[in-house]
């Protein structure tokens, strides 16, 4: 199962912008079960040409979790989840991919925010909890 815990970053932020795709992060994850990192609201599943499947999660503090390339879903829009409920499954959809992996964007107040700070910043918070 993939979680923030074991995460594998392939691609982070600043290539995905020199790339021109806007600020995202790539991790491993072969068509794995991926554990919300978060409480919160599945706010929308949909499939778009370049990113495939997504899945859009709001966290309680406003942030937008923006999952793509999935290969299904997990849950059902509208639904409260709790940090560790499974939410999606890994995959390899879209026409920007290659092969499969997790696609992370998070959004708050309109922009992009680097994926790796607020794992990081969730990581401390939990080993000081």
């Amino acid at each position: 199962m993939w979680n923030i815990q074991n995460r594998k970053l392939i691609r982070g932020c600043q290539a995905h912008i020199d790339a021109g795709l806007g600020c995202g992060a790539d991790y491993e994850a072969n068509y794995e079960e991926i554990a919300s990192p978060v409480d919160g609201l599945i706010e929308k599943q949909y499939t778009g040409s370049e990113g495939g499947l997504w899945l859009w999660i709001k966290d309680d503090k406003g942030r937008i979790w923006q999952f793509a390339h999935l290969s299904n879903y997990i849950g059902k829009v509208g639904a409260k989840i709790r940090k560790g409920t499974l939410i999606a499954i890994s995959g390899n959809t879209g026409s920007i991919t290659t092969n499969q992996h997790i696609h992370l964007q998070i959004i708050k107040d309109g922009q992009r925010i680097d994926p790796e700070i607020i794992i990081n910043e969730l990581l401390k918070s939990m080993t000081i909890a």
